[in-house]
């Protein structure tokens, strides 16, 4: 009897066909947050956790839709729900659903009180449709990633605007609606590109700049949990590279790599 087959029947587990495969526990904390199924029409045949499989493969290999592998449901039916489900909010719910879930694991209150907050330039590809611009200080044509985290790297909030908007311009992208979501946030700390008053004014909340103090390489307090979240996302091919038409797509993407990164952490 072939080693998978004795797997199955001893553990009534599926077996892993590729590294990015979810395990057992991992589909059961995500499929009760997937969107209920249209009313009317033919009964779905199509095995959802075989799709989240094959998105989170695209995520991790950074290959093309088209070049999923055959042994996932075909790649235009992952295409399909991948873009459904980015259209029904699925992914950012089920993002924060777990952050909470990790900061409780690790002794936590679910909401945060402080948070980081920094920005990445990527280059993009000639398929981007939408927002794109030229950062002049790195020299790149691209998006840029605007993110903040709380105190353990954990995911806060992220948006996709176009390289050319300035730190201290695109930080109100990044508060907006920020009081709401996070009622008990009081505290956020930043790098030098955010100082000044229009940076302050968009900040709902005390805004800490934390300046070098010396020269050369230095890891400065708080500032280096936001850039060790940005090496989280680089873990992922199709995050290395922006290869995506639109700009929300990226954040989308973004949300992926916290969410199989939480999903380790809950269940290793």
């Amino acid at each position: 009897m072939a080693p998978e087959a004795t797997a199955r029947e001893a553990y009534g587990a599926r077996v892993r066909r590729y590294e990015t495969d979810l395990s057992d526990e991992e589909w059961r904390l995500m499929k009760t947050w997937l969107p209920p199924d249209p009313s009317g029409g033919r009964r779905r045949t199509t095995d959802l956790r075989a799709v989240c499989d094959a998105i989170f493969y695209v995520l991790k290999t950074g290959c093309q839709w088209r070049l999923v592998p055959a042994d996932f449901p075909p790649w235009s039916t992952v295409y399909h729900y991948f873009q459904r489900w980015k259209a029904a909010s699925f992914w950012g719910e089920v993002h924060d659903f777990l952050r909470g879930v990790v900061r409780l694991q690790d002794g936590r209150s679910p909401e945060p009180t402080a948070g980081i907050i920094d920005s990445r330039t990527m280059r993009s590809s000639a398929q981007a449709l939408d927002g794109v611009g030229y950062d002049g200080g790195k020299k790149v044509k691209g998006r840029k990633a605007h993110i903040m985290t709380d105190t353990m790297g954990m995911l806060l909030c992220a948006v996709v605007h176009p390289a050319d908007v300035q730190d201290r311009d695109g930080v109100g992208l990044v508060f907006e609606g920020v009081e709401y979501r996070f009622p008990l946030l009081t505290t956020v700390y930043a790098d030098g590109g955010y100082q000044g008053p229009r940076a302050a004014a968009a900040c709902p909340v005390d805004l800490v700049v934390v300046k070098r103090t010396e020269p050369g390489f230095k890891v400065l307090a708080k500032r280096w949990i936001v850039e060790r979240t940005f090496a989280w996302f680089t873990q992922n091919r199709r995050l290395v590279k922006d290869y995506e038409g639109y700009a929300a797509t990226v954040e989308t993407f973004i949300h992926l790599a916290m969410i199989r990164l939480m999903l380790r952490r809950i269940r290793p």
